[in-house]
């Protein structure tokens, strides 16, 4: 489940604000909120980044990789 929004203005809420501050506190705790989307490259697992605005995807993740080049490597034997 992705939560988009601002987490004062769910748990400020009248109605819910109660549940929102219980479920909030305990995504902060398990290190679960995001100040943007936290994406990774499927070809260099170790590359993160953090989309904070729409620009950011075809800044950071073009066309859903990453800006490290990659290669690919191809072996030939002969018996």
């Amino acid at each position: 489940m992705i939560l988009i929004g601002n987490a004062e203005t769910f748990t400020g809420s009248r109605k819910g604000g109660q549940l929102w501050q219980n479920l909030i506190g305990l995504l902060k705790k398990g290190g679960y909120v995001f100040s943007g989307l936290p994406v990774h490259c499927e070809r260099h697992p170790s590359r993160k980044e953090l989309l904070t605005k729409p620009e950011s995807f075809d800044e950071l993740v073009p066309d859903g990789g990453c800006l490290e080049d990659w290669y690919v490597v191809i072996y030939s034997y002969s018996f």
